[in-house]
């Protein structure tokens, strides 16, 4: 429903914006350009087979990749007066949409491997994967027989003992806790390795951050090499970079809203900074 009410607002917005374009003596013909086209993608999301798609991408998958292509757009008429300044800037927006793929990809993993383990407990077989989970399992730890067992995919059927069947009970009940959205109060050694693991965040890839920090640092570069003048297209690119980023967290709708939002008062913002410039 938000999304919906989101669309349909910031078609209004961009349509308003587009009238004032067309008669307008004193408006940059980049930003009408924008304008038009993103008036036009906003009515597009309003019709109900155009939003079911993008509300589904936004719930099961990502950021649609359409809305990059007018971010990009955006950005390139922001810094139209400075050619120096919008390659890096586009490009900063593509980093932050393939930095997004990376971390779906690498939860989207993690969720799934986390349902198959489940279900292999649920169907008490007496039987566990070993080497799923990443220094977790003692049993795994001690007779692994290659240090790198994890990295290298080395998965087998193990059979239950005392020590793995307790671990896989923990993290199974501390599944269910995350699932309610309820935290335990203390813990205790054994007990925090199994609330962590109960996150996931150990069952795909080993050193998980590096993935998503290295866009990061990509993106970190990028916002470097357009600075080249702070000025207020240089501000307006970096607030609406930073807030997508910071957002991101929270969900893939409040990020989507969050961010096309302040697209859309950056754009006022951007069109009343370039038209006091012209006159």
């Amino acid at each position: 429903m938000f999304v919906l009410v989101k669309a349909v607002t910031l078609f209004v917005v961009y349509a308003i914006l587009s009238v004032y374009a067309a008669t307008a003596h004193v408006f940059p013909i980049g930003w009408r350009v924008f304008v038009t086209c993103t008036m036009i993608y906003y009515l597009i999301l309003t019709m109900p087979s155009a939003h079911k798609v993008y509300e589904y991408n936004l719930c099961e998958r990502v950021i649609p990749k359409t809305t990059y292509l007018y971010r990009c757009l955006f950005h390139y008429v922001l810094f139209s007066s400075n050619q120096l300044d919008w390659f890096p800037a586009v490009l900063s927006v593509l980093i932050i949409m393939l930095w997004k793929d990376v971390s779906f990809l690498i939860r989207h993993a993690e969720n799934r491997l986390a349902k198959i383990d489940t279900a292999i407990y649920e169907a008490k077989i007496g039987m566990r994967l070993s080497h799923m989970f990443l220094n977790v399992y003692m049993d795994d730890v001690n007779n692994r027989f290659h240090v790198h067992c994890f990295d290298t995919n080395k998965i087998y059927f193990e059979t239950d003992s005392l020590t793995s069947d307790k671990m896989s009970l923990a993290i199974y009940n501390y599944r269910m806790m995350r699932a309610e959205h309820r935290h335990p109060k203390t813990l205790t050694p054994d007990e925090a390795i199994a609330y962590a693991a109960s996150s996931n965040r150990s069952m795909f890839v080993s050193r998980r951050w590096a993935f998503l920090a290295s866009p990061l640092v990509m993106l970190a570069w990028t916002m470097i090499v357009s600075t080249t003048n702070w000025d207020t297209t240089v501000c307006i690119s970096h607030l609406l970079i930073i807030g997508d980023v910071a957002t991101f967290q929270l969900s893939t709708k409040t990020n989507d809203i969050f961010v096309d939002v302040m697209y859309a008062i950056m754009t006022i913002v951007g069109v009343y900074s370039t038209m006091q410039t012209v006159q």
